[in-house]
């Protein structure tokens, strides 16, 4: 057997000579079979005609195409070859009724010696892989006993093929005189010669190179680019129009197969990548032995991936395939892959992906899965997804439960996607199908955070108070949990926004005294409640830390139903400076993925962490945390109710951190974007003022502070644990020289701190009229100040009472007081990370005669001896329990010491501390 490896047939003017000269020996009697073998489109019947072009004279040519849809009727290829060069009287042979397929053969062989005894033959049979069995046969017996007769058997196919052809050719290779022309891909060469002949401008290499590189040499996809930029406008990438022209081709060679393989290749189209062949066979209906046959053929004509057979070759193809369909049978196909992947018990996204796009149903499972689907999708913060999945449920019959649950999902849906129109139409629709008071409650109920999200705080409150109204003076035990449920979700939303504010405090003063605290509801409503009477000033600390610890101790836990309200409980901790508690409570495990809203909640979790870690100074991670907030609740939070505060926070602790631009630039961008009247933007002005002031900017800090105090003044805000603005506008009063204004202000707020009793809100403000008050009296005020906040959580504002105690000691001639105070300042500070204030007390100290340490910043001599003391431990591998055991601190001190360790040497974490503590002290 001769074996003949070509460079193809455009890149060589001989190309055709190995032909010809084969077809001279037949002439003289010698017959010869060749095979001329090439992948799909690689020119194998191009070549076969321009052969037979050159070379018809004095021949008979004597054709069969094959193809899938006759592979099941015998002789259909030896049909196609003998029936127009043969005699109807020498036909009966094609016709069956002979007894044996041997005389057949035998009869059909005769008559070919017949016919090249007359003038040689050449037989041609394009794709023999496709041709009959029968057929396949009878060229293997001719084959044997072509001896002696000038015939010139020429077959094509593709490589790599298996089958009962495959047993055909290797019978002839071992006894016939065979020769096996191989087509490889064009090379560089032949695309840059076929262009020529295609294109009407010269051609430079890159763009040759290019038209190889995707079309891997292929000369049928080569022509179909150049023909298609030919009449193309400009292009600047040949990807635009390559694609295109794939899809194209291979759609073509789809297109010209049997029913069976355009079934198995639409699977693959509508079922997820990677599917087992079982399932497959199952959505096409196929039998296993077919399914591999039919994957073979969609192989061979380059529809599936050479190095993964179960996956289309581009990824294009997929929408390509399905869209090649007709709406009848795509919506059939998805169908059947739905009930596919159920009945193997696939993800209900999987499986609602494929109703998505199949036709009602009509079974209640249908509208189950998509409901299901939709809510995964939510949780992973995928809204619009999911709001597709509900729209495609509300085309099934949807009963009992089902007539209100999906309306209400879709509104929520659209609104978390942005749609705030969309989640309106859903109240008013969920309003209509309600039946009961009880069912309008449970839409208000199920609304009321998506209304929030529409920027619509007083449409929430109304939508919660007509519910609760609806439900009053029912006896019902479902009717009376749900309206306390509702009576929370009031107090919880009503509490951001001063338009609001006055009636969930009113409520929550209410709640308080009658509400026992003996159910999960119970507990949640009196944590909200605790928050809503801390904020107005109708309880102390000490009560209200009192009640939540008492709700905590109940039973109250931050279940993934009433996280917000676990929250809230956390909040109300931080305010009456519980906060070692608070954070302890936030440690324990948040189920925030099961949350309905779980982007909020993950955003609310890291605005109490960031809360939390601001209150005690601990500005590295308040920073981390309020990143945190700010990044997940710009998405989650569009009515910027809860984003802004979380930024108003976070620019406070870049400003104490030194870090003015960025504190800069996140005001400026949120200011501008949060609804007016809510606490939110009161703490961004706060901010705001601050930030001017910082800049020199008094004028504009009033202004600023003020504005921010014509509304809350009138709002239940008054506790200055929650908005110092009262200090701020005291300093900007005093900056202005109206100092008369600044002291009674700032007696006021000692006034409501008192009243509240925490000893960090007292502290500040002792401190603010102290920096005011001028005198002895001012230096009074200022070592009460320090004294109070000594037994705080609150270390950055004991550092700065201690600072501005040493100042205002130094500014009396009395540097020898000062220096204590000043010296202790300065490390507070820095334990902290406030730069800035850090900076002031060493140059007070240094104005006062001291020679303090240089300003420790980072690295390892800005470490405390507590600090070198965690940091030594945790390199030689201890943990953080052992750290603790041997310094006799808490797990939570340590975690804070490493947090300041890790900022000051500039790493990420444990992993890195050995190597940058190899330089200190006693390693």
């Amino acid at each position: 057997m001769a074996v003949l490896t070509r460079t193809h047939y455009l890149d060589e003017s001989r190309r055709l000579d190995d032909l010809r000269r084969l077809a001279d020996l037949a002439e003289t009697g010698a017959a010869q079979v060749v095979l001329v073998e090439g992948s799909a489109g690689a020119g194998k019947t191009a070549l076969v005609n321009e052969f037979l072009t050159g070379h018809a004279g004095g021949w008979r040519t004597m054709r069969a195409r094959c193809g899938q849809l006759e592979q099941d009727k015998p002789l259909s290829t030896v049909r196609q070859l003998f029936e127009p060069a043969t005699p109807v009287a020498g036909r009966q042979a094609l016709r069956g009724g002979l007894p044996t397929a041997y005389t057949v053969h035998h009869r059909l062989h005769h008559q070919l010696a017949e016919l090249a005894r007359q003038q040689p033959v050449i037989l041609v049979v394009d794709d023999m892989h496709l041709a009959d069995d029968e057929s396949l046969r009878w060229l293997d017996y001719t084959g044997r006993r072509l001896d002696g007769l000038p015939v010139l058997l020429l077959l094509t196919r593709r490589p790599s093929q298996r089958g009962e052809h495959a047993v055909v050719l290797a019978e002839l290779a071992a006894h016939t005189a065979f020769t096996r022309v191989r087509l490889p891909p064009l090379s560089v060469n032949g695309v840059r010669r076929l262009a020529g002949t295609i294109l009407d401008h010269p051609v430079d290499d890159r763009f040759v190179l290019a038209c190889h590189t995707l079309c891997r040499g292929n000369p049928q996809l080569v022509r179909a680019l150049l023909e298609r930029l030919a009449t193309a406008t400009p292009v600047h990438h040949l990807e635009e129009v390559f694609r295109p022209v794939l899809l194209d081709t291979l759609l073509a060679r789809l297109h010209r197969q049997p029913r069976q393989l355009a079934a198995v290749a639409a699977a693959l189209a509508v079922l997820p990548e990677h599917s087992d062949r079982d399932l497959v066979a199952e959505v096409a209906m196929a039998d296993a032995p077919g399914i591999e046959h039919a994957l073979e053929q969609l192989a061979d004509i380059g529809l599936l991936h050479p190095d993964d057979p179960g996956r289309l070759s581009d990824p294009g193809l997929r929408d390509a395939i399905r869209a090649s369909l007709s709406p009848d049978e795509r919506g059939a196909q998805h169908t059947r892959t739905a009930l596919a992947l159920r009945r193997r018990g696939a993800s209900h996204s999987d499986i609602a992906e494929q109703l998505l796009a199949a036709p009602t149903y009509g079974e209640k499972w249908v509208v189950c899965t998509l409901l299901q689907a939709a809510r995964e999708h939510m949780a992973g913060g995928r809204a619009g997804t999911a709001a597709r999945l509900l729209r495609r449920a509300m085309r099934e019959p949807l009963d009992g439960e089902q007539r209100l649950n999906v309306p209400l999902a879709l509104a929520t849906a659209q609104i978390e996607a942005g749609s705030n129109t969309g989640g309106m139409h859903g109240l008013d629709e969920g309003m209509r199908l309600a039946a009961t008071p009880h069912e309008r409650g449970t839409v208000a109920a199920r609304l009321a955070y998506s209304l929030h999200s529409a920027r619509n705080p007083c449409g929430t409150a109304e939508a919660l108070h007509n519910a609760i109204n609806g439900l009053a003076g029912s006896d019902d035990e479902a009717d009376r949990t749900l309206t306390l449920q509702l009576q929370t979700q009031l107090m919880f939303h009503g509490y951001w926004c001063s338009a609001t504010a006055p009636d969930a405090a009113a409520l929550a003063d209410r709640i308080s005294r009658t509400v026992p605290g003996r159910t999960h509801d119970e507990q949640q409503a009196l944590a909200v409640a605790a928050l809503c009477r801390a904020a107005a000033l109708s309880a102390s600390a000490e009560k209200t830390a009192a009640v939540i610890e008492r709700q905590l101790t109940a039973g109250l836990h931050a279940a993934a139903s009433g996280l917000p309200y676990f929250l809230c409980a956390l909040t109300a901790l931080g305010l009456s400076d519980r906060i070692d508690f608070a954070e302890h409570l936030l440690s324990w495990p948040l189920d925030t993925p099961r949350c309905l809203h779980s982007s909020l909640m993950e955003g609310l979790v890291s605005l109490v962490r960031a809360d939390l870690a601001r209150r005690t100074g601990d500005l590295a991670a308040a920073r981390t945390a309020g990143r945190d907030a700010v990044r997940i609740l710009r998405r989650a939070d569009r009515q910027m109710l809860f984003s802004a505060t979380a930024a108003a926070g976070l620019a406070d602790t870049l400003m104490s951190m030194g870090q003015h631009e960025e504190a800069e630039a996140l005001l400026r961008e949120w200011r501008g974007d949060t609804v007016p009247g809510t606490q939110g933007w009161a703490a961004l002005l706060v901010a705001c003022g601050r930030l001017r002031h910082i800049q020199g900017d008094h004028a504009g800090a009033l202004a600023d502070l003020l504005a921010c105090s014509n509304f809350v003044s009138w709002a239940p805000w008054a506790n200055p644990a929650i908005l110092n603005w009262r200090s701020m506008t005291v300093i900007a009063y005093a900056e202005t020289g109206r100092s008369q204004a600044a002291r009674r202000l700032a007696v006021q707020e000692l006034a409501l701190a008192r009243s509240w009793g925490a000893a960090t809100p007292v502290g500040a403000a002792l401190r603010t009229l102290g920096n005011v008050t001028p005198g002895a009296d001012g230096l009074r005020l200022l070592e009460e100040s320090a004294a109070v906040l000594a037994g705080s959580p609150a270390r950055l504002e004991h550092a700065r009472t201690l600072v501005d105690l040493g100042t205002a000691l130094a500014g009396q001639d009395q540097p020898e007081q000062a220096r204590p105070h000043l010296r202790r300042g300065l490390d507070l500070a820095q334990e902290c990370g406030a730069l800035p204030l850090a900076e002031q007390a060493y140059a007070a100290l240094v104005a006062t005669g001291a020679r303090p340490r240089r300003l420790r910043g980072t690295g390892l001599a800005a470490l405390t001896p507590t600090e070198q003391r965690t940091a030594m431990e945790a390199a030689r591998g201890c943990s953080n329990r052992d750290i603790a055991a041997r310094l006799f601190v808490s797990q939570r001190a340590v975690e804070k010491a490493l947090t300041s360790v890790y900022r000051k040497l500039g790493i990420a974490g444990r992993l890195q501390l050995p190597a940058a503590m190899e330089s200190a002290p006693g390693h």
